[in-house]
């Protein structure tokens, strides 16, 4: 089976090892996944973490697009 995951991650350093956990324990090793990341303004190492992901399973392949940095962010995005 393979699925696309698109994930937007903004400084989410700290939620990262726990969506990777979540993906593979949901799926295993049956599922073929392409992991699409879009990064802009993170200052807290989201990007080189996902590197590493990437890096240790080759079932990960990430795109990276620099946007500029959404002033109000926080104000539009809460969990």
């Amino acid at each position: 089976m393979k699925i696309g995951v698109c994930s937007l991650f903004r400084n989410g350093s700290k939620t990262i090892d726990y969506f990777r956990s979540a993906l593979n324990h949901q799926f295993g090793d049956d599922l073929a996944f392409t992991f699409s990341f879009l990064e802009g303004d993170s200052t807290d190492g989201t990007w080189p973490k996902l590197q590493t992901w990437a890096a240790e399973d080759q079932r990960v392949r990430l795109q990276k697009h620099d946007m500029g940095a959404v002033p109000d962010y926080d104000e539009r995005v809460r969990c």
